[in-house]
This record gives structure tokens, sequence and C-alpha cells, in this order.
């Protein structure tokens, strides 16, 4: 997208990764990513069950 860019970063890494075909960089941050999304979606689903214990949990 035109106007958007960074310096720093997770995706500057992918992007500078995909750019200079380095493809063992490219997929370690995107695992990296991928644990960090895990991470906080277990931190919140925790929060939100301490939070609203009045809720259903899905089963």
């Amino acid at each position: 997208m035109p106007g958007l860019s960074a310096q720093e970063g997770l995706g500057s890494v992918i992007w500078l990764a995909w750019q200079t075909l380095r493809t063992e960089q490219l997929y370690a941050t995107l695992v990296v990513i991928g644990m960090l999304g895990l991470l906080s979606n277990s931190l919140l689903a925790g929060l939100a069950r301490r939070l609203t214990p009045w809720q259903e949990t899905a089963s």
C-alpha cells in the first residue's frame, strides 16, 4: 500500500527477507508471529474467563 512503511518490526523483517531471498529468516519470522498470536490468544481467553465468570465456555 502506498504511504505505509515501517523501518522496524516483524513485518519489515519479513519484507527484507523476502526481498533478499532469505527464506529461512522469512519462515522463522512467520513462526514467531504465529507463536505470538497463540500466546496472545491464550492470555486474552484466560483474562476473559477471569473477568466474565458468568459466561459459559464453549465445549
